[in-house]
């Protein structure tokens, strides 16, 4: 599964995004010490760059972490809730 596809299946079970309009690709760029990164900018463009190793690792677990963890970050930014990095709000998002 690439990445855009296993974000769109991500993107899709959560609820009220904008699905159609978030571009999401795989990023050599980002530092090694970054999964992926999210980006919403004042144009309300928003992008999402992801490891490349990413959809090809093994490990399931971490290929649907990071999009979850990555949406997490839309969705409370869309609903206004930009100061809630990694706090309770954003870590129930990511477990349900």
């Amino acid at each position: 599964m690439t990445i855009t596809e296993l974000a769109i299946s991500v993107c899709l079970t959560l609820n009220n995004l904008p699905c159609d309009t978030i571009g999401v690709c795989a990023d050599k760029s980002l530092r090694t010490t970054e999964l992926a990164r999210t980006t919403i900018y004042t144009n309300k463009r928003i992008e999402i760059l992801v490891q490349p190793h990413i959809s090809k690792t093994k490990n399931t677990h971490l290929t649907r972490a990071v999009p979850v963890h990555e949406f997490s970050h839309v969705q409370l930014w869309l609903s206004g809730d930009i100061n809630n990095i990694h706090g309770p709000k954003f870590r129930r998002l990511g477990t349900q």
